[in-house]
């Protein structure tokens, strides 16, 4: 009885490895199906090969291939990126056989294929996975031939359960930056977080930071918070990074717990966190591509909403903050969790042992039957030897090897290639068989390679058996033992050097082509029924549409009527008729209204079918329309262009001389006579010599004339007519080319800058007069302040006659420094600022005259005409500051006994007041020079004391007030200094 149960259950068992093939035999399909996989991101990008893996998990038994193509958004976020993909993508669906379905991964590539279906997977199933705006993934609901699998972070659940783990935290803070996928990560985190609880929500974002700043925010986290990484790719200088490269830079900054929302991290510094599995993604994509091609309807299967997440921890990281494992949720998966004996309750000890005594019992059976163990030895050899028959005569390249490179098997085909016996090459290392530029590729990608990476598809160059360099692309499968080390690496590999040989044609040809279209200074399309179906970007920038406003269209659209399309229409096709071409001048009207004048041409594509539309090209010709007329028109002006040269000439301020490579005067401006006193009759077609006796200015020339510079400018010393005084005059030279490109002569421009020199030297003599006036009152100061510090004994009197005069050598102190900066705000470009009050003009005047007449009792002051009151809006200070230095000049230029008189008269819309005195007066060029700043009538050392700037300052009050100031004098006579003001603000 025994025996027969012992026997059953051998059956049973053998039943079930029966079942499993035949079940697996009932899956296969048509051999040779094809699918297309367009991922957002690339392949270093973290959850790509999770993907891959999950979906080959599912394509691989049933024999069904597929490709991948890369949009590559994560790296490269700019409207060309995806301009480039669809081109390219386009073009490689155009020329090759198409695909039995299409899967999307992530919301870019799933939106690239939205916005494209009709024109690139028209009629095709389309499958997308990892994809997290929930809003577009439900719209496909309604669209035929799209479904899906949804990707949904565990936001709400992460959170939860970073408080419950960390009970002290007050805060949370995301790591984000300025990527759409991360700034969409944010809004979930802060719309389904917590509204109120123990932590508080916050983030950092390196949208405002660059990554070394964000390392120093790192370091300065708070013991009592918790960080949660959303998205760390790109910082506010647009400086990218792969994920395990940002990863590594906060792991090695950051000292607090780091939880994620998706798998890749976990392991490498991340704690864990309820995350998305891309595998599992892959896997239901996969099944539901698999349910398609088994002709399923697409519109039949609703999009998968519910997303495969799980809890996943590093143990390493759970004990480095002291976190129980039998606090985290049932079911959580530990990696990195050290293998332990004895760790089941009592329930599953004896489920193992019965497990075991059953085992025992199966290999007693066994045992009955080693005879038959012989036979299936047997079977085994033979399916071996066809199995190794099979990789031999494979004609692609198969091998394994260690992860640093050594080779531990290869078939034929790998040694032919090669042209290597096989026992020299198993035991040694594989590098050498790779060019010398690719082998660091070749271990990077080795390394790369484990149990969270277990396939990767790369391509590299290697030297063949003939010496020479071709291309390999290799797909890679790592064997990993129990542990998850990897022991082993198998590869297949296939000679892909064709193929790059007929790429890079293909994109020389094509950048051949592109480099002839963005040439061409002509738009260029292609028209079916006169329908836009192809443009050049010419095209599109010389009417200012973007392509999809243009294609697709009729032609009808360009033109300004519909008896202009018509009459084109007609003309060109009975060209086309009559010659196989036509061309013919329009107007079109470009999208921001303008008109331009077209040259149109046209060409059928197929002389044979008309129905295969045309080619057309469009010239603007709106420039040369108007050019023609400009031409005619400049035809018409051209017998006056002598004469009006001639006027220019006579117009130019500056002195112009136009010299020959020989250095002789060609032409001269009038201004240039009359600034060398030269006429032109006197020097034309002499040497440059005869005007100007300029050694510079001939070695000015020579430079020009060789070559040397392009222009050069000198400043020389004329000596002055009649004895006055010299002038300084600036040259510029510059070589004048002919139509060929030689050197046709020299232009000189030159400019008297003599004034520009003068203001130099008045400057020079300002900084030192200020030194001068600065030091006399100063040194009285001095003076006097150490006889009243270090001497004794001095009298009440002779204290007050000190301080006496302390006070007013410090008051001229201030006076200098106040002129000095009203002098820097005029010389800054400000108005000197003035605050308007309504102020008795009359009572003002009068009370400076009392003030002068007390401390200047030598001379006699009258004034006339200030005897009622004059309100009006002035700043009383500066109108005082300004009768101040008019007296005080008054004083200072005429003798004691003389009279000082100031007088005041009512205009029609201003008043009018002057200071008139009896003293030296001034000559006329003196006088149209005293408002001049630095300028001093007598700039001697026995001059009296001032800056020349007080009439310079009193210039700007009163142009400040809106009123005119100006002066009158003659020699031995006296002088009148006269100014106005508004009444536009009197009372």
């Amino acid at each position: 009885m025994l025996r027969k149960n012992l026997y059953f259950i051998v059956a049973s068992i053998t039943l079930i490895f029966l079942v499993m093939p035949l079940r697996s035999a009932s899956a296969a399909r048509e051999s040779g199906q094809r699918v297309l996989f367009i991922s957002s991101y690339h392949p270093q990008f973290p959850t790509f090969f999770q993907q891959i893996e999950g979906i080959k998990s599912v394509f691989e038994p049933l024999d069904i291939l597929l490709d991948i193509e890369f949009m590559d958004t994560k790296r490269f976020v700019h409207e060309q990126n995806l301009v480039n993909f669809h081109r390219s993508l386009a073009y490689k669906l155009a020329h090759t056989k198409p695909y039995d379905a299409i899967i999307t991964g992530d919301d870019a590539a799933l939106r690239f294929a939205i916005e494209h279906q009709q024109e690139l997977f028209a009629l095709q199933s389309i499958v997308f996975t990892g994809v997290n705006n929930l809003d577009l993934a439900r719209s496909q609901n309604d669209n035929r031939f799209i479904t899906g699998v949804v990707e949904a972070v565990s936001m709400q659940e992460t959170l939860a359960l970073m408080m419950r783990l960390h009970p002290g935290i007050s805060k949370i803070i995301a790591l984000v930056d300025g990527t759409p996928s991360g700034q969409g990560d944010l809004q979930t985190y802060y719309r389904l977080g917590p509204k109120a609880g123990p932590a508080e929500l916050t983030h950092i974002s390196l949208e405002n930071l660059s990554f070394s700043e964000l390392v120093t925010r790192l370091r300065t986290l708070d013991e009592d918070s918790a960080v949660l990484l959303l998205s760390a790719y790109r910082d506010k200088n647009d400086r990218t990074m792969l994920f395990h490269e940002s990863l590594k830079l906060i792991k090695e900054h950051l000292a607090r717990p780091l939880y994620h929302l998706w798998y890749h991290g976990i392991g490498d510094g991340v704690l864990g966190g309820q995350v998305i599995s891309h595998r599992a993604q892959g896997q239901a994509a996969a099944n539901l591509v698999s349910q398609i091609l088994d002709n399923r309807p697409v519109a039949d299967i609703e999009v998968q909403e519910t997303s495969p997440n799980r809890y996943v921890f590093d143990y390493r990281q759970l004990r480095r903050y002291d976190i129980a494992v039998d606090s985290l949720p049932k079911n959580s998966v530990l990696l990195h969790q050290p293998s332990v004996f004895y760790h089941l309750d009592k329930k599953y000890t004896w489920l193992w042992a019965a497990f075991v005594l059953g085992l025992c019992l199966v290999v007693t059976i066994l045992l009955l039957h080693i005879r038959d163990r012989k036979r299936y030895e047997k079977a085994l050899q033979r399916s071996e030897e066809r199995y190794r028959a099979i990789v031999e005569d494979q004609t692609e390249l198969v091998c394994r090897n260690r992860p640093e490179g050594t080779l531990t098997f290869v078939n034929e085909a790998y040694c032919r290639y090669f042209g290597r016996e096989r026992h020299d090459l198993i035991g040694s290392s594989l590098l050498p068989l790779v060019a010398a530029a690719d082998q660091s590729i070749v271990e990077k990608h080795f390394a790369g390679l484990g149990a969270d990476n277990p396939v990767a598809t790369y391509q590299h160059q290697v030297v063949a058996a003939d010496d020479g360099t071709r291309w390999m692309q290799w797909t890679n499968r790592a064997i990993c033992d129990h542990r998850g080390q990897l022991i082993e690496i198998q590869g297949v590999g296939r000679d892909i050097t064709e193929q790059k040989r007929a790429e890079a044609t293909l994109r020389d040809s094509e950048q051949f082509l592109t480099s002839i279209l963005t040439a061409a200074p002509i738009g260029i399309g292609v028209a079916r029924n006169r329908g836009l179906v192809w443009a050049s970007d010419n095209l599109f920038k010389m009417l200012g549409y973007d392509s999809s406003e243009l294609l697709g269209k009729s032609a009808r659209m360009l033109y300004e009527s519909e008896w202009e399309f018509e009459r084109v229409g007609r003309i060109k096709y009975r060209a086309i008729a009559a010659h196989g071409n036509g061309s013919i001048e329009t107007r079109w009207v470009r999208k921001d209204g303008q008109v331009v004048d077209i040259l149109l041409g046209s060409a059928l594509i197929d002389p044979l079918d008309q129905a295969a539309g045309t080619t057309f090209t469009a010239m603007d010709i709106t420039d040369q329309k108007r050019a023609d007329d400009a031409l005619q028109k400049a035809l018409v002006e051209a017998r006056g262009a002598r004469d009006q040269i001639e006027i220019i000439l006579r117009s130019v301020a500056d002195g112009l001389i136009f010299t020959d490579m020989n250095k002789r005067i060609v032409l001269m401006s009038d201004s240039a006579e009359a600034m060398l006193g030269k006429q032109m009759t006197e020097v034309f077609f002499k040497p440059l010599t005869t005007a100007i006796d300029s050694s510079l200015l001939i070695d000015q020339l020579d430079r020009i004339g060789r070559g040397d510079c392009a222009e050069g400018m000198i400043e020389i010393e004329l000596v002055g007519r009649h004895d006055g005084p010299g002038r300084f005059i600036q040259a510029k030279s510059s070589a004048v080319m002919a139509a060929g490109g030689a050197t046709a002569g020299v232009i000189t421009l030159l400019r008297d800058v003599s004034q520009e020199r003068a203001l130099d030297r008045m400057k020079s003599e300002f900084i030192s007069t200020a030194a001068h006036e600065l030091r006399t009152p100063l040194t009285a100061v001095m003076g006097f302040s150490e006889l009243l510090l270090n001497q004794k004994g001095i009298s009440n009197a002779e204290q007050a006659e000190y301080l006496t005069i302390i006070h007013r050598k410090s008051v001229v102190l201030g006076k200098i420094i106040d002129d000095m900066l009203d002098l820097a705000r005029l010389d800054s470009g400000q108005v000197v600022r003035i605050d308007k009050a309504l102020t008795d003009i009359g009572k003002l005047i009068r009370r400076c005259v009392v003030d002068y007449r007390r401390i200047f009792p030598g001379h006699g002051f009258e004034s006339v005409g200030i005897d009622q009151p004059l309100p009006l809006l002035a700043d009383d200070r500066k109108i005082c500051h300004v009768l101040e230095n008019l007296l005080n000049n008054a004083v200072s230029f005429s003798a004691a006994g003389s009279m000082v008189q100031v007088t005041y008269e009512k205009l029609q819309d201003e008043v009018c007041i002057a200071v008139k005195d009896e003293g030296i007066g001034m000559t006329p060029e003196q006088a149209g020079k005293v408002f001049d700043k630095f300028y001093r009538v007598d700039a001697s050392n026995t001059a009296r004391e001032g800056l020349g700037l007080g009439l310079a300052i009193v210039k700007g009050i009163i142009e400040a007030h809106g009123g005119r100031i100006w002066i009158e004098s003659e020699v031995g006579r006296g002088t009148k200094v006269a100014f106005t003001l508004p009444l536009g603000g009197s009372i």
